[in-house]
């Protein structure tokens, strides 16, 4: 049997700190690796499903559309 002063130190609610992850289970290298590894995951999902990709060749476009397409200005001579 537990003496009176272990007796009364033991709680019938689990303490808090049972369920917190230890600081060195958390800085383990694998937890760096699949916490990196989702928000690099995050990161492309977001970025592809926010940015319209296109894939036409300017080579199969009007002069104007393809200087629109890749930003530069139109030449001065063409006008």
């Amino acid at each position: 049997m537990l003496g009176p002063q272990v007796q009364a130190n033991v709680s019938s609610r689990p303490r808090l700190e049972c369920f917190l992850i230890p600081p060195a289970q958390l800085a383990s290298p694998i937890f760096l690796y699949l916490i990196l590894f989702h928000f690099t995951l995050a990161h492309v999902i977001f970025t592809l499903a926010t940015r319209r990709l296109e894939f036409r060749s300017p080579l199969d476009e009007s002069p104007q559309d393809a200087s629109r397409t890749w930003g530069c200005t139109r030449d001065r001579a063409t006008t």
